[in-house]
């Protein structure tokens, strides 16, 4: 009788995670000590015979950029969903921010309602490109700006 052998590749596990915890107080006036958790993990498995130095180093750093990139997103989620159920102004993360900050400048350097007229000229151009939170944003800096231009 012939014995089967049985040929089990061997992989080598690499798990990195992130965490991070918002306290509402610090984000949103009149609540008080409220924390939320966030943690996000990502996993994978590479052969044993790939896993040189510098692949478990690229998979790990790889890996750990999903994770935080995830928890850092679900914590400006969440944190925009309260802020916008207390009416306040939800906050563009950095690239968001950067996208806009032409407009933003605009806005906030407008002296007459002229000023604003052509800030908001620019944001209408670009509104396609922009996403809810810009838009949101905009509209917020738009109506601070319009409170305090001389007519």
């Amino acid at each position: 009788m012939e014995k089967i052998q049985l040929v089990v590749p061997q992989f080598h596990s690499i798990t990195r995670s992130y965490s991070g915890k918002i306290n509402l107080s610090n984000h949103v006036e009149g609540h008080d000590y409220e924390s939320k958790d966030f943690f996000a993990s990502h996993n994978e498995s590479i052969p044993v015979e790939e896993a040189t130095p510098e692949k478990i180093k690229e998979v790990s750093e790889r890996l750990y950029q999903m994770s935080k990139a995830e928890v850092e997103a679900s914590e400006l989620v969440y944190l925009n969903e309260i802020k916008r159920a207390a009416g306040m102004t939800i906050e563009p993360t950095g690239e968001e921010y950067k996208a806009i900050s032409d407009i933003i400048v605009a806005f906030e350097s407008s002296i007459t309602s002229e000023d604003v007229k052509k800030a908001s000229e620019i944001a209408k151009e670009r509104k396609s490109n922009l996403n809810d939170v810009q838009l949101e944003y905009l509209r917020t800096i738009a109506r601070k700006a319009d409170a305090r231009t001389l007519s």
